[in-house]
Parts: C-alpha cells; sequence; structure tokens
C-alpha cells in the first residue's frame, strides 16, 4: 500500500468517525461497508450507508452544490 492509499483510507476513516449517520437512510455508518461520494481529483467527499443507490448519493450532492451556490448568490447580492 502506497502513500496516497494510506492517507484515503485514514481520511475515509475520518469521514465515518466525523459523520456518523448516513445522511440518506440515517443508519449508523461502518468504515469497512460505507461507499463514498469524490470529488474531481477522486478524494473522498462523503460516506453513505452501502444501501443508497448511485442515484439517490448522486441526487443527494446535486442538492448540496445547488444549496452552496445558492448561499454564495445571497452572499453576494446582500453585499450591495
Amino acid at each position: 500500500m502506497n502513500l496516497q492509499e494510506r492517507i484515503i483510507k485514514e481520511y475515509k476513516r475520518y469521514l465515518v468517525s466525523t459523520q456518523i449517520l448516513c445522511p440518506i437512510t440515517g443508519k449508523v455508518l461502518d468504515v469497512r461497508t460505507a461507499i463514498y461520494s469524490v470529488d474531481a481529483d477522486g478524494d473522498p467527499l462523503r460516506a453513505y450507508d452501502p444501501s443508497c443507490s448511485e442515484e439517490q448519493v448522486a441526487d443527494y450532492e446535486t442538492g448540496i452544490q445547488e444549496a452552496v451556490l445558492l448561499r454564495l448568490h445571497a452572499a453576494i447580492y446582500a453585499k450591495d
């Protein structure tokens, strides 16, 4: 196992230990079975319960991105 693989493994453990619950199902996460969404670089972003479908995860991630964009939009226009 190279250094990058070890770092990703530890980061996945960190995600599960800080998230604790799946944001979709509400079930307790297990680092051994969790599935992960990744960013453009392939780094894990969030952990999900393995019973979540790829479609559910994609919908959740899209919702988060839209919420961030709405907040950014509101913050920009609040300064005017």
